[in-house]
């Protein structure tokens, strides 16, 4: 399957904290979920990050600050695909965003376009601007 395939799948799943399926899924759930369908291997130990909280269960994250949040994120960027300098980045690259302060994972569509979710919200489509903006990006 190819990164414009499963895009679209994505679209309007529901915001859930540790949700990895198109019933519900977080920013994480994103990425492996697409790592999943585009058969590209999910670091394993990343739940492992929380205190060997499960998917389904992470509830430490809602307990860190958003510092603390941000660096476990970075962390975990680096353990999979390869590194690409943000001014380089082609569609279907993972792409750590700071939206207001706060990271979150996300997928870029092209055109100055990620696709992401956030509490509360649905998966959708963002612009990347000043206050949406790619920090890390890697390839897989």
């Amino acid at each position: 399957m190819k990164w414009n395939q499963i895009i679209p799948q994505l679209y309007q799943v529901p915001f859930k904290y540790g949700g990895y399926t198109l019933a519900g899924m977080d920013c994480v759930g994103i990425v492996y979920y697409y790592c999943q369908q585009l058969g590209k291997p999910f670091p394993d130990d990343f739940f492992g990050t929380w205190d060997g909280h499960t998917i389904e269960n992470y509830g430490v994250w809602e307990k860190n600050t958003i510092e603390q949040n941000n660096a476990l994120l970075k962390g975990f960027m680096e353990q999979f695909g390869s590194a690409v300098p943000v001014k380089e980045i082609i569609a279907g690259d993972v792409l750590l965003v700071e939206i207001k302060g706060q990271c979150a994972f996300a997928i870029y569509i092209g055109n100055g376009h990620i696709v992401s979710v956030g509490v509360g919200h649905k998966v959708s489509a963002l612009s990347l601007n000043s206050e949406v903006r790619p920090i890390m990006a890697r390839r897989l």
